[in-house]
């Protein structure tokens, strides 16, 4: 039951669904969890506690094996785990984390969940994601925003550094810091905007069209030793875009200065790991509008960041009732994102399904997407001046 409390507080504060957490121990994508894929995956994870012998952690991953698995099968389901980990009233009552009313100065801090928290108990509740097996592709289910900085867990009362590994880097990645967020004169990673033209149409109304980045990798032998296939390079998309043409901005541009040239293998591990650090995609999508025209169907997207050490600067849009995949844009760090300043225009509204009224709002020609379910403009945001339109960052252990 140890073992299975301290997974239980983990997955909350990393802000993880058991289905998230499954998918991140199905390294083989077997729909399964064999015993290696369970333990090999606490490890990970950082579940096992420190001085733990050998023997006595195999003893606890196989009674939490068993716990699990069901019929007494030599696997576990997805449906296994996600009932493993539900609370039941037994382990509410043995789990550590004391109500507001025990009084005890000597209590865990309470875990935030990702859905709301016993005031009494402290025990948190999984949400039921029965109808939909994929809540990291789905947005179905979640919190609308990551909890407050004031309510965030400290990462070493759970051992969250040792989750951060690279298996769920791209989910959970690391703690930013103002050091590690210094704009540097000079350094490994350069960061940079760069205008941007290549876009996909993904809807239209006839006056106004929504537009995913297309093209963020540079490909062909371009003129230079550091572009096109020479370098080692990705652009970020913050979002779906919305333009009254064919929409021509700026994008963020990402160049691992150390891994490309023409005589370099151009390997593309450590530029993924720092895209993962500072401009991680998010953890889900949460639908927040609908339109009532089904034969032009639109479906608008709000993503989750992985931490409220990032923002989300816009949102995503499909047009079947299914939410994007992950990788369609990313997070920005919240240290280098400052509220848009300059006068916004409604450049679009229309009627949901329940009625509701939604509205796009640009500042120009061309904008990232961002829709309002109320009478006032979103909340929008952008990268803060580049000095010099351009800066390097230092990614921990790279350097």
């Amino acid at each position: 039951k140890a073992l299975l409390l301290r997974l239980r507080w983990t997955l909350a504060a990393a802000q993880l669904w058991p289905a998230d957490a499954f998918r991140l121990l199905d390294v083989g994508n077997n729909g399964c969890l064999q015993r290696k894929d369970l333990t090999s995956g606490l490890e990970r994870l950082g579940v096992r506690s420190e001085g733990l012998s050998q023997e006595r952690w195999t003893r606890q991953v196989e009674n939490l094996f068993r716990w699990m698995a069901q019929d007494d099968r030599e696997v576990i389901f997805l449906e296994d785990f996600r009932a493993a980990l539900e609370f039941s009233e037994a382990l509410s009552v043995a789990s550590p984390v004391a109500s507001p009313a025990s009084g005890q100065a000597n209590a865990s801090p309470k875990i935030l969940a990702p859905n709301s928290a016993s005031p009494t108990t402290g025990a948190f509740v999984w949400p039921s994601d029965a109808a939909n097996t994929s809540p990291l592709r789905s947005g179905a289910v979640g919190p609308a925003v990551p909890p407050s900085t004031s309510q965030a867990l400290s990462p070493a009362s759970l051992g969250l550094e040792n989750f951060l590994s690279p298996v769920a880097a791209e989910i959970c990645p690391n703690i930013l810091t103002g050091k590690m967020c210094q704009k540097l004169s000079a350094g490994r990673f350069k960061v940079k905007w760069h205008k941007h033209s290549s876009f996909r149409p993904l809807w239209s109304d006839g006056l106004l069209t929504l537009w995913a980045a297309s093209e963020l990798i540079p490909r062909g032998n371009f003129i230079g030793l550091k572009r096109g296939s020479n370098a080692v390079k990705e652009r970020i998309a913050w979002a779906h875009y919305v333009s009254t043409a064919k929409p021509s901005t700026h994008l963020v541009e990402v160049t691992d200065e150390q891994h490309s040239g023409f005589f370099a293998k151009h390997p593309r591990d450590e530029l993924n790991r720092f895209l993962g650090t500072f401009f991680p995609h998010p953890i889900r999508f949460r639908q927040i509008w609908r339109s009532k025209d089904t034969s032009n169907a639109l479906y608008i997207w709000v993503p989750v960041p992985p931490s409220s050490d990032y923002v989300a600067v816009g949102m995503l849009c499909t047009t079947v009732d299914e939410a994007p995949d992950l990788e369609e844009l990313r997070c920005m760090p919240r240290l280098w994102a400052e509220p848009r300043s300059g006068p916004l225009f409604k450049a679009w509204s229309g009627t949901g399904m329940d009625r509701s009224v939604a509205s796009m709002w640009l500042s120009g020609d061309t904008g990232v997407l961002q829709v309002s379910t109320t009478e006032e403009p979103p909340e929008m945001y952008e990268m803060s001046p580049m000095p010099d339109k351009k800066f390097y960052i230092s990614l921990p252990h790279t350097e």
